[in-house]
């Protein structure tokens, strides 16, 4: 769906730039250590919840295909489900890449135990 391609393509650029904007060189202290942590979690948070809301529109559009497809013993909804899940397994893993590469640099994670 373009629409949702494009959609997702700005929300991948504007939410990592607020949260990178967020963080952006603070202070290093302890609450910078608990701010960093904080970032970790909304990154998971959006995530988790980014994949679950993306599926939903599509999956109410194509349901009158899939009880069509399954009335008439095309393939299992196991099949159905793990072919949707690989087609879009490349989308998901270059918008991960590109977001974490943004509040990456923004908000100053680096690799380093210090």
């Amino acid at each position: 769906n373009r629409g949702q391609f494009i959609s997702k393509g700005i929300e991948l650029i504007v939410v990592p730039v607020l949260l990178g904007l967020l963080y952006w060189q603070l202070d290093e202290t302890f609450q910078y250590v608990q701010s960093k942590l904080g970032l970790m979690f909304l990154m998971l948070f959006y995530w988790n919840y980014s994949c679950y809301i993306s599926v939903l529109p599509v999956e109410q559009f194509d349901r009158v295909s899939y009880k069509r497809e399954i009335r008439s013993s095309m393939y299992s909804a196991w099949s159905r489900m793990i072919s949707k899940s690989v087609i879009r397994l490349p989308f998901e893993t270059l918008y991960t890449i590109v977001f974490v590469t943004l509040i990456y640099w923004m908000a100053g994670l680096d690799a380093s135990a210090e």
